[in-house]
């Protein structure tokens, strides 16, 4: 059986998606035409790949999105495709410098791409997500993610703590818990060593379990000199 068919929208997302992805793009539906060379770009690229565009009024496209922020421009793709865990292991095992972001509760898939296109920028390999009770790549997530999703790879898991033990034994990552309250600061942290940093969630930050399976837990220092989380 098929997967279920997904949106993305944006313009971003979407060109990182026709451009790394392209058999994954099912179809594009478009509001209307317009002299923006990043949409005439990508509308080439999908010629050039055989994806069907179709023109489709703005409500309907907000509608489908379910938000008017579409930047005029939807695709149906098939479902996102997380990376396996033993496929990350391998990928650890063998990298250099590795460096992991492992996202604990985070809830809202607005955040959650955030926190990708961050890792990102960072130069992660990869983010970790739980596969319940945490938000998974929605739509609006790769959205937020622009286009970060496209090529950062993301791991559901179903046990966070024995991913990071697993991870620590095998691969040798080191867990830093990110927390306002402590008393180091990430820049007094060993970045040299394979690592990986735990972000919790937006109201009450990592669970405990995940806490007490961090090697270190540091703040962000912020120009006002009270850490984030």
């Amino acid at each position: 059986m098929a997967d279920p068919p997904e949106l993305v929208y944006g313009i971003n997302p979407v060109r990182e998606l026709v451009s790394e992805f392209p058999a994954d793009v099912r179809e594009i539906l478009l509001a209307r035409p317009r002299r923006d060379p990043r949409l005439r770009s990508i509308l080439e690229a999908a010629e050039a790949h055989g994806i069907p565009v179709h023109l489709r009024p703005q409500h309907a496209l907000a509608r489908l999105a379910g938000t008017p922020h579409h930047q005029g421009l939807v695709a149906i793709v098939a479902e996102f495709r997380y990376m396996p865990f033993d496929t990350l292991l391998d990928t650890m095992s063998a990298a250099q410098h590795p460096l992991l972001l492992l996202l604990d509760r985070i809830q809202d898939p607005g955040n959650l791409g955030a926190l990708i296109r961050s890792a990102h920028l960072l130069g992660a390999d990869a983010v970790i997500i739980p596969r319940d009770r945490a938000a998974r790549v929605t739509p609006a997530a790769r959205k937020a993610a622009a286009g970060a999703t496209e090529h950062l790879p993301v791991v559901r898991v179903t046990n966070v703590v024995r991913t990071m033990e697993r991870l620590f034994k095998d691969a040798g990552i080191w867990w830093v818990g990110l927390d306002a309250g402590a008393p180091g600061t990430l820049e007094e942290t060993d970045l040299t060593l394979p690592l990986g940093l735990v972000v919790g969630g937006e109201e009450r930050g990592a669970r405990q379990l995940t806490r007490k399976r961090c090697h270190f837990l540091c703040r962000i220092p912020s120009r006002g000199g009270r850490g984030v989380d």
